[in-house]
């Protein structure tokens, strides 16, 4: 009795071979790349696989996991520094949102890098 269900499970009614079904698990729009962006200040992104500080002064990183529409609180920020002379420059971090401490953030000064493995 067990074989049969077996049987009807692997094959169609006719005895005919089921085609396997798969789910597509393709990629789609931006996500099937490598990408970048470059996020708002105080705004809770998702985390980056690293971050390009394109500008000189003094940043702070947040990392904590925040609720869409959240902003991140003071206290939640890490301090990180960067000289003229090193801009642009790559931190290997992951933070969920950033803010210029020693003046005014714009939209630029930092980019979060996406690397899609393969």
């Amino acid at each position: 009795m067990s074989d049969n269900l077996n049987n009807v499970q692997m094959y169609g009614p006719s005895g005919s071979v089921k085609p396997q079904q798969f789910p597509n698990r393709t990629a789609t729009g931006v996500h099937r790349f490598s990408h970048a962006v470059c996020p708002a200040v105080k705004t809770p992104t998702k985390r980056p696989t690293y971050v390009m500080i394109n500008n000189s002064g003094s940043y702070t990183f947040s990392y904590e996991d925040w609720n869409p529409g959240d902003t991140p609180t003071v206290s939640s920020y890490i301090t990180a520094s960067v000289s003229e002379a090193d801009s642009p420059y790559r931190l290997d971090i992951s933070p969920s949102a950033w803010d210029k401490a020693d003046s005014a953030g714009a939209v630029g000064n930092v980019t979060f890098v996406y690397v899609r493995v393969r």
